[in-house]
């Protein structure tokens, strides 16, 4: 255990540091006679863009709000389908504490484990530690969350490699453990974490997808429809107190359990469907595979379990640096509390 614990210093400096080398090295392989050759004159050295911490939710949104919201952008005719398609979601936002109870919702640190835990590991290595979620926590914000009302939900990942799951061999590499038994028997894990400890708050959110969304698409919207989507998404964002993201100007440090997420890439949930059957789409061959077509209705059943952005008060650094980690997994599987089949995808902002 105690390899792990420097393995896990070692890595967290190197993520500090990952997006400045990143940089640099890219401006030492351009080519000579570039626009952005360094014979170029000097300029000011540019400051990569880090994300900011996303604030809690400040106020309560319901499904009468949201229909009352939907009238005034002119979606009334759309009501039905709007509110199918809302889903409640717990943000995870840093408490400001230095440290959480035996059993307490964190991000990074070391885990608190169940009786008789074994390590998950995936090629032969012990995956990483990313959080862990107290499920009484997640029933006295939400009590009708499709989780156990009590317990303890621990999140684990390959973060050297940093598989992006879109290669059906990526299969284990984010590995969730629902420990569904009595919290005062958890014993804190002998070894420092791989990330700083940060303690979280939850608050509840009422989420919509993005009108470019895989769910979305499936409505068929007028242009005009689109635009009234959006413009509902910002108007539930504002009620809740809260920013949606893409109308800042800067990424979000924004962690969330359940509900819809903040990705770029618009069909997550068919990539989860694919990539879990066995098509390779790391070189877009799920393009031409015979399969997809067939496997393409199962995606529906795919929802977001767990949101991590990369966020420096943790040390998460997905991607390129300013990338999010998402984990999925089929709605049947999370009422049956079967999590061995969850996925996980990084996406680079």
């Amino acid at each position: 255990m105690e390899a792990r614990s420097d393995r896990g210093g070692f890595f967290r400096e190197i993520l500090r540091t990952a997006a400045e080398v990143a940089h640099e090295v890219g401006a030492a392989v351009r080519p000579p006679g570039s626009p952005w050759s360094a014979a170029e004159p000097e300029t000011e050295p540019s400051v990569e863009p880090r994300p900011v911490p996303a604030e809690p939710v400040r106020h309560d949104a319901s499904l009468d709000n949201l229909s009352r919201l939907c009238q005034a952008v002119g979606l009334g005719a759309r009501l039905a389908e709007v509110r199918a398609l809302a889903r409640r979601s717990l943000r995870l936002t840093l408490a400001g504490t230095q440290t959480s109870p035996l059993g307490g919702s964190r991000l990074g640190g070391a885990p608190d484990l169940p009786p008789g835990f074994r390590w998950p590991t995936w090629n032969g290595e012990e995956l990483v530690f990313l959080g862990q979620i107290r499920l009484e926590d997640v029933t006295a914000v939400d009590p009708t969350a499709s989780l156990p009302a009590e317990g303890l939900l621990l999140l684990f990942y390959d973060t050297i490699g940093q598989p992006s799951g879109l290669d059906p061999a990526h299969r284990g590499s984010c590995r969730v453990i629902l420990y569904e038994g009595d919290t005062s028997l958890l014993e804190p894990a002998p070894e420092q974490g791989w990330f700083i400890e940060q303690p979280v708050e939850l608050s509840l959110e009422l989420t919509l997808p993005r009108s470019s969304s895989m769910l979305v698409e499936q409505l068929d919207l007028e242009f005009a429809e689109g635009e009234a989507w959006e413009m509902l998404r910002e108007r539930l964002a504002q009620l809740q107190g809260v920013e949606l993201e893409e109308r800042g100007v800067e990424t979000l440090a924004l962690h969330r359990l359940l509900g819809h997420p903040e990705e770029r890439r618009p069909r997550m949930e068919l990539e989860c469907q694919l990539a879990s059957r066995g098509i390779d789409l790391s070189e877009g061959a799920g393009d031409v595979d015979p399969r997809a077509e067939q496997l393409e209705p199962g995606a529906s059943e795919w929802r977001l379990l767990v949101q991590l952005s990369s966020d420096d008060e943790v040390g998460f650094y997905w991607g390129d640096g300013l990338g999010r980690l998402y984990v999925w997994i089929r709605e049947r599987d999370l009422v049956e509390r079967d999590t061995a089949a969850a996925w996980a995808l990084l996406e680079q902002l």
